[in-house]
């Protein structure tokens, strides 16, 4: 099933804990608690994937939640602790953040060398466009058409080291399968997420649990993009049904609070 991937796994719980800090200004001291607990579980379910993205996606999406509903005393405060977190925290923790081992049967050599794939990855990618710009090779069938591309006499990298795997960027995954066509749309789908949600959060005269619906669709995309930096989360069914859902939301949201402005109007 999906959550045998770390990657869909850590997004999703990424989007649970979220979901668990749009509850905050509503509570009291006790809810609030409650909500500190609930995100450490969350924290170390995410911990659990061993997988830096999925980590980056964690802190990437937890500052936009809690940063943007914030007071400016707040945000003075958690800029005071973050920093001291980081100068105390970070040469001790960081050596092992980037030599930590995902599998015991897999060695130090090995986790090298998968981290020296990605220029290849870009290089195969890159050969690959060149050839097909506008289309691509087609949605799905990277696996198939890279072949010859390994093979290349004029290149002086391993390219054949990348056989076994898939690519390890969506943006460079939708580049090579469908073009600057399918890139561009990709593109122009996620700026209007951003708009549509920031839009839908900076309207102030909602309710406060609808505007975090807007942040809570930013911290997705932001979660979607930074794992999708690191792997192709397109091939994922899960990753795009989610982000996709809770876009309906967004604009359902945004629709309905149109129509009642309208309705104010007339009246």
């Amino acid at each position: 099933g999906p959550l045998q991937n770390p990657v869909i796994n850590g997004i999703l719980m990424v989007l649970g804990g979220c979901c668990i800090w749009m509850f905050w200004p509503k509570f009291n001291f006790p809810g609030r608690i409650a909500i500190v607990m609930l995100t450490a579980v969350v924290a170390a379910g995410v911990f659990a994937t061993l997988t830096r993205s999925v980590w980056l996606g964690l802190i990437a999406a937890g500052a936009l939640m809690i940063w943007y509903p914030a007071s400016r005393q707040q945000k003075g405060i958690m800029m005071v602790c973050a920093l001291v977190l980081l100068t105390t925290a970070l040469p001790f923790v960081g050596e092992k953040l980037f030599s930590f081992k995902r599998d015991a049967n897999v060695s130090q050599a090995d986790m090298e060398q998968s981290a020296k794939l990605r220029p290849l990855f870009a290089a195969v990618a890159w050969s690959m466009f060149q050839d097909r710009p506008l289309v691509g090779c087609g949605f799905g069938h990277y696996a198939k058409e890279k072949a010859p591309y390994l093979l290349d006499p004029a290149s002086n990298r391993p390219l054949r080291m990348t056989a076994g795997y898939v690519q390890h960027n969506v943006f460079l995954a939708y580049l090579v399968e469908m073009g600057i066509a399918g890139l561009g749309i990709l593109l122009v789908v996620m700026w209007l997420i951003t708009r549509e949600s920031w839009r839908l959060w900076r309207q102030s005269d909602l309710d406060w649990l609808v505007r975090l619906f807007g942040l809570l669709m930013i911290a997705l995309l932001a979660n979607y993009a930074i794992n999708g930096m690191f792997h192709d989360v397109s091939i994922i069914p899960v990753a795009n049904l989610i982000m996709f859902f809770f876009f309906g939301i967004v604009v359902n949201l945004r629709t309905a609070t149109d129509c009642y402005h309208e309705l104010l109007a007339k009246c």
